[in-house]
């Protein structure tokens, strides 16, 4: 029996020896591919978009104690009756923008998980 991986969902499919370099049929999502169990397929594109998510929600994470230590310091600055109002939007837009990375990142996660 031959050991082969579909390249549309990634099951593994357990094949008559005579299936090498014939088409097969997946059972899990009907994909038709040729067997060749010497050339399982590479999961490479899947797992860059994986890291590339995890990069994106630490770039967000990273920001947001960013914008947060900003807000932080503008309104101990505006109790002091300094100007920091400044600050706040600075805060405020770092924020903002790790939230829109973090969204980012959540889209890829989903289309990685998805991908076939």
């Amino acid at each position: 029996m031959l050991k082969i991986i579909c390249p549309g969902c990634g099951q593994k499919i357990e094949a008559p020896d005579g299936a090498r370099n014939q088409r097969i049929k997946c059972p899990t999502c009907e994909n038709e591919f040729v067997g060749d169990p010497e050339k399982p397929r590479s999961f490479s594109k899947v797992d860059d978009i994986r890291n590339t998510a995890g990069n994106f929600r630490a770039l967000a994470i990273f920001f947001a104690l960013v914008g947060v230590f900003f807000l932080v310091v503008s309104g101990i600055c505006l109790l002091a009756n300094d100007s920091g109002v400044s600050g706040v939007y600075i805060g405020c837009s770092l924020i903002g923008f790790s939230l829109w990375l973090y969204l980012i990142a959540q889209v890829m996660h989903i289309r990685a998980n998805t991908h076939k």
